[in-house]
C-alpha cells in the first residue's frame, strides 16, 4: 500500500488496468505474500493494457481480492473483476448498494 500511496501516482480514473498493472509491478520487488485489494467499477478505457497486465500478474502472482461497486451489474466488469480474483485463489464480491459496501468491509 505504502508503494501507491508514495509513488507520487496522481489517479483521476477509475481504470483498473492502469492501477492493477502498476501493483502488479511493484509488487514483483517484494518477498512473501502477495495481495491486491480492488474496490472499483471496473469501468475503464484500459482494454489496451490487457496483454501487458496477465503477462505482470502471472509474474508477481498476487492474490487479488477484488470488490466490485457502482456498476450497475455490468457482465463485462463483473467477469473482469472476477477473473482477477481467480488469480492465486483471491476473492470476488459485488456492492449492490451502500448497505453492501459496509458489510464487504466486515
Amino acid at each position: 500500500m505504502s508503494a501507491i500511496v508514495n509513488s507520487g501516482r496522481k489517479f483521476s480514473s477509475s481504470n483498473v488496468e492502469s492501477s492493477l498493472l502498476y501493483s502488479s509491478r511493484e509488487l514483483l520487488q517484494r518477498e512473501g505474500t502477495r495481495a491486491v485489494l480492488l474496490i472499483t467499477d471496473a469501468e475503464s478505457d484500459g482494454a489496451k493494457l490487457t496483454d501487458n497486465l496477465w503477462v505482470s500478474l502471472a509474474e508477481s502472482r498476487p492474490r487479488v481480492f477484488s470488490f466490485e461497486i457502482g456498476s450497475a451489474g455490468s457482465s463485462t466488469a463483473q467477469n473482469q473483476m472476477q477473473s482477477y480474483a481467480e488469480i492465486n485463489n483471491g476473492f470476488y464480491d459485488q456492492a449492490l448498494s451502500a448497505g453492501d459496501l459496509q458489510v464487504g468491509f466486515d
